[in-house]
C-alpha cells in the first residue's frame, strides 16, 4: 500500500513538471494544485483550493495473521 502511494506522488510531480514544462518548483507547485480527478495506482487524487488532498478509494485493512488483508474500501467525496 505505501509503495502504491510512493508511486503515485512521484508520479504525479512528474506530470505536474511536464505541464509546467520546468522542474523549478515554484513552476510546477501550480500545476500540482490544478490537479483534478487524477488516476493513479491507489485511486484517484484531486486537490481542494486549500491544497488538501481527496482520495478515493480509501483502504480499510486489517491485519490477520501477521498479514495485510483488505477488509472494505470507502470513496471519499
Amino acid at each position: 500500500m505505501f509503495s502504491a502511494q510512493g508511486y503515485d506522488a512521484v508520479m504525479l510531480i512528474a506530470d505536474a513538471i511536464t505541464a509546467a514544462n520546468s522542474d523549478v518548483p515554484e513552476s510546477f507547485r501550480a500545476e500540482l494544485a490544478k490537479t483534478s480527478d487524477w488516476e493513479g495506482v491507489s485511486g484517484t487524487i484531486t486537490f481542494q483550493e486549500n491544497r488538501e488532498p481527496i482520495k478515493s478509494p480509501v483502504y480499510i485493512l486489517e491485519v490477520k495473521d501477521g498479514k495485510f488483508e483488505l477488509k472494505d474500501t470507502a470513496d471519499v467525496k
